[in-house]
């Protein structure tokens, strides 16, 4: 079996919209088969609900390497929220 690979960041990202400051929710860990996730688009932002970070991780899992994406809340220590499979 190949080695997995996990691709995590830990800076927090701000979204300012109307002078409030909203926090991003939500973060994508992708597991994949060869190499590093790090150059998949969707795998860096944070997700500010859990149906963007739903789609993002549908549109990851439409990648050949990624074997599946698990979906955290963007907090420390990071909370689980699912596992996204093919």
């Amino acid at each position: 079996m190949p080695d997995a690979t996990v691709a995590v960041c830990s800076i927090r990202h701000t979204s300012i919209s109307r002078g409030t400051r909203h926090w991003a929710m939500f973060q994508l860990i992708t597991t994949v088969k060869r190499g590093s996730a790090s150059s998949l688009p969707g795998t860096w932002p944070r997700y500010s609900t859990i149906d963007a970070a739903r789609a993002a991780a549908a549109a990851l899992l439409r990648e050949d390497r990624v074997q599946r994406v698990m979906v955290v809340q963007d907090e420390v220590p990071k909370g689980f929220v699912e596992w996204r499979d093919r």
